[in-house]
């Protein structure tokens, strides 16, 4: 081991790739049942999710630029924060509240009981639509499962996730493959339909589409997962993090397009809440074997979203301790375990949770400042439809944005309470008046690498 806080393996790009796809690919590319009845179209379904798939990889792009700059150090979302407001002290530890104790947790959560739910539909053969006890209980033995191979060992981890994600490749473009075979026969009158919808034109189309996009987006989440493993890269850095977010993000693309057009040749424009897509598809082909089939890849998706989410939560947690977010406490979180090298201290305790380099000589990777406005202007955009509602008198849409907002706001005010008590305490080495930088320390530049910076920032 190098030293206390680094882990000997290393990730190349192949393997960046494969924790991305992973954590982009999960239940929701098999279901895109809400996204139909939300926009009451296939067709305009699958266009938004090439739109969606474009906007998604312009965040990509975006999100290099912010990983190149600030390797060797630097985890995500928190890093880019606080470099871009020197001036706040510790602003990114507002993510970083956000980020584990409410979004992660979530969709950890969220998928583990899709999970359940499909594993048990095996043998079932339904769902409960009222609160399922067992899906509960199975989907904590999940969480569980996951948890213990990554505490045992990062190499069986990394092992799991990259499989789990080539399963799912191989799987999609089998569908996909069976939907071009049927598109050349009788079912390619199910394509005629498509974009007839059943509502008219005006506010309520806004929102429903507005809400289908943010929707298909939160179902692309995961193209900046490789922005939280930058310490684990393979040398150089900057090259491992360009091509593994790029690359990943178009192959989810193609893959999401592929699927659902494959849904609409077999299933057409009948659009029901009844029974989940992947379902009727199975059954469309195989009778009930092809829903025990489809049941089993969907259960296995999620299962794979769900390690790749664990894998990353651990790491968002060492960096959030190695800046003193929790206070007092940080110490027990910044290591690697040392017998088995893990993350185990990040990843009990997240479990528990859910319970209740240098750049060297490669070129600095760079996107053109339109680019980066173009995306800014289609999320203020998407943010403006959103709050229109889909359906007439119908608010619930509303609940997850009001949860959002008071996580933020919760999370801003305890940064501003706590950091108003480290600048009386910054004069006195107190461990809470140390600054926003890896175990306390502050990193000193020199005359070359200032140099460096700004010439990066005049590119």
């Amino acid at each position: 081991m190098e030293n206390d806080n680094n882990v000997k393996h290393r990730l190349n790009m192949l393997g960046g790739i494969g924790y991305n796809i992973n954590r982009i690919i999960g239940a929701g590319i098999f279901n895109p049942d809400s996204i139909w009845i939300l926009v009451q179209s296939p067709g305009i379904a699958l266009v938004l999710f090439v739109v969606c798939g474009i906007i998604s990889l312009l965040g990509s792009s975006i999100y290099i630029e912010l990983g190149i700059r600030a390797l060797p150090k630097g985890i995500g979302e928190q890093k880019y924060i606080t470099d871009a407001f020197p001036g706040w002290r510790n602003v990114g530890h507002i993510f970083s509240f956000v980020v584990i104790f409410i979004i992660l947790p979530g969709a950890i959560v969220a998928d583990s009981y899709s999970s359940a739910q499909y594993l048990l539909y095996v043998f079932r053969g339904y769902f409960k639509n009222d609160y399922d006890y067992m899906a509960v209980i199975v989907s904590v033995l999940i969480l569980l499962f996951i948890t213990l191979y990554h505490v045992y060992s990062t190499i069986i981890s990394d092992i799991t996730n990259q499989g789990l994600a080539l399963i799912k490749i191989i799987s999609l473009l089998i569908i996909s493959i069976v939907g071009l075979v049927r598109l050349s026969g009788a079912d390619s009158t199910n394509w005629r339909n498509v974009f007839n919808k059943s509502f008219n034109a005006g506010v309520y189309e806004l929102g429903a589409y507005g809400n289908g996009i943010i929707q298909i987006l939160f179902a692309y989440e995961g193209w900046n997962n490789i922005n939280y493993l930058v310490e684990e890269l393979n040398e150089p850095k900057a090259v491992s993090l360009k091509y593994s977010s790029i690359i990943s993000v178009f192959i989810s693309i193609l893959l999401y397009f592929s699927i659902n057009a494959a849904f609409i040749t077999v299933i057409g424009n009948n659009i029901t809440n009844n029974i989940p897509i992947a379902l009727r598809f199975g059954n469309e082909l195989l009778g009930r074997n092809g829903e025990i089939l489809m049941s089993i890849l969907v259960a296995i998706s999620a299962f794979g979203s769900v390690s790749a989410k664990v894998f990353i939560y651990a790491r968002i947690i060492k960096y959030a301790a190695e800046t003193n977010f929790i206070p007092m406490k940080s110490h027990w979180f910044i290591n690697y375990n040392q017998t088995f090298n893990t993350l185990a201290n990040q990843l009990w305790a997240q479990f528990v949770y859910f319970l209740k380099s240098r750049l060297g000589d490669i070129k600095e990777f760079s996107i053109p400042k339109q680019i980066i406005m173009i995306y800014i202007l289609i999320i203020i955009l998407i943010i403006l439809a959103s709050l229109f509602p889909p359906e007439y008198g119908n608010y619930d849409y509303l609940i997850p944005y009001f949860i959002s907002w008071v996580a933020t706001i919760l999370g801003i005010i305890i940064w501003y309470f706590r950091n108003s008590r480290c600048k009386v305490n910054q004069n006195d080495g107190s461990e809470d008046g140390q600054n926003d930088e890896p175990n306390g320390q502050a990193y000193e530049l020199n005359i070359d690498e200032i140099k460096q910076i700004d010439e990066i920032l005049e590119n």
